[in-house]
């Protein structure tokens, strides 16, 4: 290999500078994140003796963020699809600045539930934000690394959290931990509006994605499910874990009819614009299990399976 040659592969596989700019700031949120979800669980008791609530109320602190994160997280593909990752972002980015100065001045317990749920969707955002980055913007053989740092991200954050959280609580206060974290995230927002660019969506991006019923259902489910699970402490068989179990359960009762993802309207195959070869005739009507739906102009396995789960080619 001639010195030219590893000069060209040496610059093929270097990570641009404002794309390190863009993982490190990502990055810096999604460790927030983490921070303030761990560190909150150590001041449990100096919540509970400074509002004078029980560990019933109190344990929403932690309940709500989680249910926020999970309910959000769950749209990312959907959000990339519609939004740029600059727009994302800064979105999340102030999200989080809103919810921290929120819960650092909030003079009642119930302020301090808004607060915690405004940061959740800060932190829903930005986490898969991050490696999205990583996917698009690094090099193929330094992909693996760079997934590797933002996994050590959000693993270093749950052992940090709780002894940031006590060590706070115990000395300063804690409303010290969201004041401290404002000026990271400042520096966060900084750096990302410098690195981030302002790409623009595909012209395809609004095509695909959730209904917006089937987010309403999705944020319902896991509603259901954590707010039954938060209540089993009052017996399996208590109305209490009933009535969330019903809530949980309900979302499923849509008919498969109506999916999710919308269906291709358009006369050329979907798949065909990004696979090498064409798409797999589907057998003839004789052979199938159900009638060909009247909406698909494109004849094509793979579309027939996205819009009609329940049939196998035979």
């Amino acid at each position: 290999m001639s010195a030219t040659q590893a000069t060209q592969q040496a610059q093929n596989t270097a990570i641009p500078r404002r794309v390190i700019g863009a993982v490190v700031a990502t990055g810096i949120m999604s460790f927030c994140g983490v921070i303030v979800e761990t560190a909150m669980n150590i001041t449990f008791p100096a919540l509970m003796s400074h509002f004078g609530i029980g560990t019933s109320s109190v344990q929403w602190m932690t309940t709500l963020y989680l249910l926020v994160v999970a309910s959000i997280t769950t749209l990312s593909a959907a959000l990339k699809r519609r939004f740029r990752s600059r727009t994302l972002f800064l979105c999340a980015n102030l999200l989080f600045l809103t919810g921290l100065v929120t819960d650092a001045l909030a003079p009642v317990f119930p302020l301090l539930l808004p607060g915690r749920a405004i940061q959740g969707l800060g932190t829903s955002i930005a986490l898969p934000l991050m490696f999205n980055i990583i996917l698009q913007e690094v090099p193929t053989k330094r992909i693996g690394t760079m997934m590797g740092v933002g996994t050590l991200i959000t693993a270093i954050g749950p052992a940090v959290g709780p002894t940031f959280g006590g060590l706070v609580a115990t000395t300063i206060g804690w409303r010290f931990v969201f004041i401290i974290l404002i000026p990271v995230l400042l520096i966060s927002l900084v750096t990302g509006l410098a690195c981030i660019p302002s790409v623009p969506v595909a012209a395809d991006g609004n095509q695909a994605g959730l209904e917006p019923i089937d987010i309403f259902l999705m944020v319902l489910g896991f509603a259901g499910l954590i707010f039954g699970i938060s209540n089993a402490s009052a017996g399996w068989l208590s109305w209490r874990f009933g009535r969330a179990l019903a809530l949980d359960l309900s979302p499923w009762q849509r008919s498969p009819s109506t999916p999710g993802i919308r269906p291709n309207q358009s006369s050329t195959c979907a798949c065909s614009k990004t696979a090498a070869s064409p798409c797999m005739s589907v057998p003839t009507s004789s052979s199938r299990s159900a009638p060909w739906p009247s909406h698909l102009s494109c004849p094509t396995t793979c579309n027939w399976l996205m819009t009609a789960p329940r049939y196998r080619p035979g």
